[in-house]
């Protein structure tokens, strides 16, 4: 039987996971700005940022749930 978990470890997820939320947001920002340069300059930096806080937030997510 398992221990019960240190709670004081929920804010760190906590604020990991909003700033993945917020890397996310941010790259659908970048996705909509940069098509509208020429060449649709900075598409792939913007899927790029929105891959990396995805998968940022699912490994979070993971994290989070093996904790408990």
């Amino acid at each position: 039987m398992r221990e019960p978990c240190d709670s004081t470890l929920d804010g760190g997820f906590y604020l990991l996971g909003f700033t993945a939320i917020y890397a996310i947001y941010y790259g659908i920002r970048a996705l909509g700005y940069s098509s509208r340069l020429p060449n649709k300059e900075g598409t792939g930096m913007a899927i790029g940022g929105i891959v990396l806080g995805a998968h940022s937030l699912l490994i979070t997510i993971f994290l989070f749930a093996l904790s408990r």
